[in-house]
């Protein structure tokens, strides 16, 4: 984005880390868990704070992951909210990621966006859905491409 890292707060950090375990432990084999690493876009390189991507971390020896190799990104905001409601919302939608969750931390939600479907670069809203959850409800697991492990 523009090559600055903002500072991490503790609750931040463990918000991350829970969310990739509680992924990691659902998801099925042919996709991985990663975290704060690039995906190559059209014109950018985001690194979201947890996101799950197709195959193995071998085979990305060559590449960073593309959008195709990306089933759901997660930002875990609290000073970045903004820019992740904004400008990253924007970039994902764009580039057709299928799924981006914000996990907002001042007002304790996580909230669900499928991407919008773009059609000569500009968005068509009524397929670009998006659902709130707050810490009291059920998350939206159903947009992860796994099944429980206990299954």
């Amino acid at each position: 984005m523009d090559g600055k890292k903002d500072a991490q707060k503790p609750k931040h950090s463990i918000i991350t880390r829970l969310v990739r375990r509680l992924l990691a432990d659902i998801i099925l084999v042919g996709w991985y868990v990663d975290s704060q690493e690039p995906i190559t876009t059209g014109d950018s390189e985001p690194e979201p704070d947890v996101l799950i991507l197709k195959g193995t971390e071998k085979d990305y020896l060559d590449r960073h992951p593309q959008p195709s190799d990306v089933a759901l990104v997660v930002e875990v905001s609290d000073a970045t909210l903004s820019r992740d409601q904004g400008i990253k919302k924007r970039l994902y939608a764009a580039a057709a990621i299928p799924v981006y969750w914000i996990i907002n931390l001042p007002d304790d939600q996580l909230v669900s966006s499928d991407a919008a479907i773009y059609e000569q670069g500009r968005p068509r809203p009524a397929s670009n859905q998006q659902a709130t959850f707050c810490s009291y409800q059920a998350s939206p697991l159903t947009h992860v491409p796994a099944t429980s492990k206990s299954q």
